[in-house]
């Protein structure tokens, strides 16, 4: 398969890049086997070619054969880094898909914490303000009780202080009644 045809392959999405490496290895077992064709076709033509001329020289063809097999591992060397190469990024892509997926958990993690938050500092407030409220009824509950007993002991007081000229009146109402009464048995007499 050359590349011409890898490519309009790929470009019609029917080559997948998991094939692709496996595509690459086998592109380049062909393109080495027609390398060896092209070269035995050389070799082939180049002897039909000798009979009617002379023979060229062994070095020469040494020399070239020596270039092209050089040019050939050259071509396999770059298609094994090709393959490599789209190893590589298959490999990274998976790891980037992985790590996608995980930051996405963990954005996800993040916004529930952050909801949670924000929920908890909201009780926390209507929590302190209930305290605030709770801590002004008591303060208005101790100063009622402070004044409820100072009224307690002011009546406590004025009470003996009532009693005492209420006694005094009651013993000279007691006292005049008893003058009287002897005064109304003595006209009565």
């Amino acid at each position: 398969m050359g590349r011409l045809k890898r490519a309009k392959l790929r470009s019609k999405g029917v080559v997948s890049s998991k094939h692709e490496s496996n595509i690459v290895i086998s592109t380049s077992a062909e393109e080495q086997n027609r390398e060896e064709s092209s070269l035995q076709n050389l070799e082939g033509s180049t002897q039909k070619a000798s009979g009617s001329q002379a023979k060229p020289s062994a070095p020469k063809i040494d020399a070239k054969r020596a270039k092209q097999n050089t040019g050939h591992r050259s071509r396999v060397r770059k298609l094994q880094y090709i393959g490599q190469l789209e190893r590589t990024v298959q490999l990274l892509q998976a790891e980037g898909c992985e790590v996608s997926a995980e930051f996405e958990f963990l954005e996800q993690h993040n916004t529930i914490l952050t909801m949670e938050n924000k929920a908890l500092r909201q009780r926390l407030e209507s929590l302190s303000q209930e305290l605030l409220i709770k801590n002004l009824e008591q303060e208005m509950l101790r100063r009622e009780i402070g004044r409820m007993q100072t009224l307690f002991q002011l009546q406590k007081q004025q009470p003996i202080q009532l009693q005492q000229p209420l006694h005094q009146q009651h013993s000279k109402q007691h006292r005049n009644r008893s003058r009287d009464f002897k005064t109304n048995q003595v006209v009565s007499e």
